[in-house]
């Protein structure tokens, strides 16, 4: 992006997830899509929740994220 003049207007991430629980890794999570995006950690949201075990999301079948980013 950067070879293009692009660079990243702001990235948000949800992650829908009952297990395993990662409030305590969300720090590192942050700082590597920081790293790999190449930005400010002001420019970077992360958010973990869960589905209170209703789908099947929270049977613990699967997991989802939500991702948006733009570039500018």
């Amino acid at each position: 992006m950067g070879l293009r003049g692009y660079r990243i207007g702001n990235v948000d991430v949800t992650i829908i997830a009952e297990k395993p629980r990662l409030a305590a890794r969300k720090a590192d999570m942050k700082d590597n899509l920081v790293r790999i995006c190449d930005t400010i950690p002001a420019r970077v949201n992360l958010k973990a929740r869960t589905h209170e075990k209703m789908d099947s999301v929270g049977e613990l079948e699967r997991r989802s994220m939500l991702t948006l980013s733009a570039e500018c």
